[in-house]
């Protein structure tokens, strides 16, 4: 059901990016900014695709400010509007208007996703990608919430998610960067090519930014999305290792993967 409802040029109201959806998707498929109501969903979307790292890094935070999960205090940050946790830097793929809506969800799977992302999951929203200016990352952890982590987790943060700065970072900081946070579809929804979709957006807002690259964190297991990125040009900047916790799950470690662009497109 979902393959043909994206077989018709989408009509969505999303500004600068409109033309990135055009004749991807129907009438019943629209990009749309991350709305207040929509913080606890994207909180659980980002913590559940780090498989457990934020949660190793987030946890002692989320428990000395009485916070019951991470989840719940990213959702926090988001409303908050700080640093990276802006929901202005938060584009969703919804369904909309759409009288076939409940006939394209598989309720199983949305069930079992639901409880990956340990919140309600919206019948609506298929995609998210969460993405923002490199630089963004100097003020990567707020003053407040600093004390609680420890030396290894900040490490470990300031690896996956690199800041400017000299060494090893240089190569993919000395010029203007967009950093790919969190790019994620749903289960039913993916192999229709909304992935290809959100990168196509993505690069749409370096544009907006004046930047000539995308840089992402990816574990090198992750076989599926390494492929994925890979064939649309992402290369292999720094190869990561982690504490031996994490590296137990990850044995391959992870990648930092860049995109090259020229002026602000590929």
């Amino acid at each position: 059901m979902l393959k043909h409802l994206l077989t018709y040029p989408v009509a969505c109201q999303t500004g600068q990016l409109a033309q990135s959806v055009a004749g991807y998707g129907s009438p019943s498929l629209a990009l749309e900014g991350a709305l207040p109501e929509d913080a606890a969903f994207v909180a659980s979307v980002i913590v559940a695709v780090t498989e457990g790292m934020l949660e190793r890094i987030f946890n002692p935070v989320a428990q000395s400010l009485g916070f019951v999960s991470v989840s719940e205090c990213i959702a926090w940050l988001f409303a908050d509007g700080q640093g990276i946790f802006n929901l202005e830097q938060v584009q969703l793929l919804r369904l909309k208007n759409s009288p076939d809506l409940t006939a394209v969800n598989d309720a199983a799977t949305v069930a079992t996703e639901a409880a990956a992302v340990k919140t309600a999951m919206p019948d609506d929203i298929i995609g998210l990608c969460f993405a923002y200016p490199l630089y963004l990352h100097q003020d990567l952890i707020p003053d407040l919430m600093e004390k609680f982590i420890s030396p290894q987790d900040i490490a470990l943060l300031r690896q996956i998610m690199p800041q400017s700065a000299a060494g090893a970072e240089a190569a993919i900081c000395k010029q203007q960067t967009l950093y790919l946070n969190t790019l994620w579809v749903r289960t039913d929804c993916r192999s229709l090519g909304l992935g290809r979709l959100l990168i196509d957006v993505l690069k749409e807002k370096a544009a907006a930014f004046n930047c000539n690259s995308i840089v992402l964190h990816c574990f090198n297991d992750n076989q599926v999305a390494l492929s994925f990125y890979q064939r649309l040009g992402f290369v292999q900047q720094i190869k990561l290792s982690y504490p031996p916790a994490i590296q137990e799950k990850h044995r391959t470690g992870g990648s930092i993967l860049a995109l090259q662009l020229k002026g602000g497109q590929e």
